[in-house]
């Protein structure tokens, strides 16, 4: 065993005492697995029976995959970088190397939901039954991968959702409203056909609000806002949804927005479409 130890006492001492080639080789059977068991594997040998995915709708099961491949990606460049003796750290990265291939996969996930459902940067587009295309799947994977590969990105999208949610610090927590998302797309809109799409107003302060129709108002051709009544109170946490409406008459490009006036308060989100 490494340095004259027995196996009891190399098991014993863990990550935090193995050298490099352990973990290189370790990085490298996570590649060969994640090479059988995703995407590319080789035809006949996939368990498609047990490895199945309860929400692809949601969540397509390249996912976890690329940001599983990101994290022991790093895992790998860090081993390679840092194997001298005189630069090589067990004891403060022992465990970050044998976990990173599962942080990867988990950050990975979940900052796709926060890009897809919360953020709605990449939209879910339904023809055929799979609500994202291809080219869909493979900007979601690229987001877990990199997600995985620098868990930085992952802190920072925290810290990003906290602010659309509840918006940005401010010294005045008595009034602090947002739109969820604040950037709405319309695709594949028809001519003459309406498209709807719901945003929500988060109310994050500590006091009640109400929010009357008239509050609401829209920029954009063809475009409307509705609120589910004449008015609307909301108390602290909660939200209320706002339908958007668009029904263009003519093919082309739709850059508006909606707004919200709300204690004071004018609140805008973006709203883009295309119609054909």
């Amino acid at each position: 065993m490494p340095n004259g130890r027995t196996a009891r006492e190399w098991a014993a001492g863990g990550p935090r005492t193995w050298s490099p080639a352990v973990f290189f080789i370790y990085d490298l059977l996570i590649v060969a697995a994640l090479l059988i068991l995703g995407p590319f594997h080789p035809s006949g040998i996939h368990p498609s029976s047990w490895l199945t995915n309860p929400f692809p709708d949601v969540l397509p099961g390249i996912v976890p995959w690329a940001g599983a491949l990101g994290g022991v990606c790093i895992s790998l460049v860090g081993v390679a970088g840092h194997a001298r003796a005189s630069d090589w750290r067990p004891e403060a990265y022992g465990y970050w190397h044998l976990t990173r291939s599962v942080l990867g996969a988990f950050f990975g996930s979940v900052s796709v939901l926060i890009v897809s459902l919360l953020l709605q940067n990449v939209k879910q587009i339904d023809t055929t039954g799979d609500h994202f295309t291809d080219s869909g799947k493979a900007v979601l994977a690229v987001i877990a991968f990199v997600v995985g590969f620098r868990e930085e990105t992952f802190r920072s999208l925290i810290v990003r959702v906290v602010d659309v949610i509840l918006g940005p610090n401010s010294p005045d927590a008595e009034a602090r409203y947002n739109l969820v998302p604040r950037a709405v797309s319309f695709e594949d809109a028809k001519v003459g056909r309406p498209s709807k799409h719901v945003i929500h107003l988060v109310n994050g302060g500590k006091k009640s609000v109400t929010l009357h129709r008239s509050a609401v108002t829209t920029h954009g051709k063809g475009l409307d806002a509705s609120l589910a009544g004449d008015s609307v109170t909301l108390a602290d946490g909660e939200t209320a949804p706002i339908v958007l409406t668009w029904k263009p008459t003519e093919v082309g490009h739709l850059t508006g927005s909606v707004s919200v006036r709300v204690a004071g308060t004018v609140i805008t989100a973006a709203v883009n479409g295309d119609a054909t």
